[in-house]
């Protein structure tokens, strides 16, 4: 399913109360659907298969800052690392860094005591 799509239809409002019927497009292509909770996810999705195993149940939580608009159909980059205890992670878009100062708390293999 298209997250940008859904974002836009969910979002989009007809004209209400001026009388006059105005057209409007659900997602102009000069102007970017903010794809906010589809790059959280994917690059949460990134740092799981890298860093746990592709396990969610070891995630315990992620914080992140959007500092930017993606477009559908751009190819997501994720930069990431491991720094006292937890993974730092970034996302780009040609170079254009849109998820920052981003961070997960991954629980670590429990051994079986035998």
């Amino acid at each position: 399913m298209n997250g940008g799509l859904v974002y836009g239809l969910r979002f989009a409002r007809p004209w209400v109360g001026s009388g006059r019927r105005k057209e409007t497009t659900l997602a102009p292509s000069n102007t970017p659907i903010p794809l906010r909770r589809c790059t959280l996810g994917f690059s949460t999705r990134h740092v799981l298969r890298r860093f746990a195993g592709n396990d969610p149940a070891r995630l315990r939580f992620v914080r992140a800052r959007f500092a930017g608009p993606i477009c559908p159909g751009e190819t997501l980059l994720t930069r990431m690392w491991q720094e006292e205890g937890r993974v730092v992670f970034e996302a780009l878009v040609k170079d254009k860094v849109v998820l920052s100062h981003a961070y997960a708390r991954i629980e670590p293999i429990q051994l079986a005591k035998l």
